[in-house]
């Protein structure tokens, strides 16, 4: 049995450790009727928070066939003068432009798979990449 990670709900991976640990949180509790300091480690760790979305590692996926080229007027990654324009017109209006397209970029890039949260992180890599928002 290999230990790869199964993708669940889009972006968000959860490994088969603890899928089973989760399982035998919930054994325990059903049979000894409480929570022991053991099944509360097990609940807590199964129930951790999904991993950050990795705005770099989407772009390199989806944005650069355009945004690393110039391809169809798209600002290149890392072209201070390209993005300042678009950046001072604020993350809201930054942000719906790359969800729902704007010009010759398609909603998501073209990919309609992509969820607000990715598209949004691929868009925040672009936008630091090339001298934009710094928090």
């Amino acid at each position: 049995m290999n230990n790869k990670k199964n993708t669940v709900s889009g972006s968000r991976t959860i490994s088969r450790h603890r899928i089973a640990s989760a399982g035998l949180a919930a054994c325990l509790v059903f049979s000894f009727g409480s929570l022991d300091p053991f099944a509360n480690f097990l609940i807590s760790s199964a129930a951790a928070e999904p991993a950050p979305i990795d705005g770099g590692q989407l772009y390199n996926t989806y944005c650069t066939i355009c945004h690393k080229t110039g391809l169809n007027a798209a600002p290149k990654y890392g072209s201070k003068p390209l993005w300042a324009k678009r950046i001072a017109q604020g993350r809201d209006t930054v942000y719906a432009n790359s969800i729902n397209g704007l010009r010759g970029m398609p909603p998501r890039g073209g990919f309609a798979h992509l969820t607000d949260e990715e598209v949004i992180a691929a868009t925040d890599y672009m936008v630091r990449g090339s001298g934009g928002w710094v928090d």
